[in-house]
């Protein structure tokens, strides 16, 4: 078990806002902003601006695109860049890009949507997040904790969980062994958080039994 626990927190994905990132960082958390969907022109770089004139001890950029990834490190690296997030598929499929970021000094962590053992390999050799089908977005089949527990016992290092974290998960999560836990729509509701305040008072009132 990790002697750090780390929170690893995500903006949510097409909304173009920094501000949880921005909040995870000045809190001594790591801030991962979320450019998975398509963003407007510019939007992604007022953001990665806007993160990099934080005075923090770093933050994290979740692509579905290393080439993009390689691209971004090369002019955001120096400049407080520190974790890049890629699905495990496309870094497995472009080590070459993974090699070049790493070089540049900046980690890169593959998220899984799916046991796969080549993830005990160089790929995650700096953490691994598994993302199971309670979280948004693109997933799979397992749930996080399966995922979890498939991860370790298939000998992966430092596995971060993705999916069905809240109050008392979180705790489950560290001791079954997790690194540390990624937040994301938890958070939708801070002050931080862009939402409209026609959709905040929805959300607030969601106990997660909705389908």
């Amino acid at each position: 078990m990790a002697d750090v626990f780390r929170f690893l927190v995500m903006t949510p994905a097409g909304s173009g806002d920094p501000g949880l990132a921005v909040a995870a960082g000045r809190a001594g958390h790591v801030g991962l902003f979320n450019a998975e969907l398509p963003l407007a022109d510019g939007v992604l770089d007022a953001a990665l601006e806007t993160l990099a004139g934080e005075e923090t001890q770093g933050f994290g950029l979740v692509l579905t695109d290393p080439q993009q990834a390689a691209t971004l490190v090369g002019r955001y690296g120096a400049r407080g860049l520190r974790v890049v997030v890629l699905p495990a598929e496309a870094a497995l499929d472009d080590m070459e890009a993974v090699e070049a970021i790493r070089a540049a000094g900046v980690s890169v962590v593959p998220e899984a949507i799916r046991w796969d053992p080549r993830l005990t390999g160089p790929v995650a050799a700096e953490g691994l997040i598994v993302k199971g089908h309670e979280a948004g977005g693109r997933v799979g089949e397992a749930t996080s904790f399966i995922l979890l527990q498939q991860a370790l016992a298939g000998g992966a290092g430092d596995v971060y969980v993705r999916g069905g974290i809240g109050m008392y998960s979180v705790g489950a999560a560290r001791a079954g062994g997790a690194a540390g836990v990624v937040l994301d729509d938890q958070l939708l509701t801070l002050r931080e958080s862009t939402l409209t305040d026609t959709v905040t008072p929805v959300l607030a009132r969601m106990t997660g039994g909705e389908t």
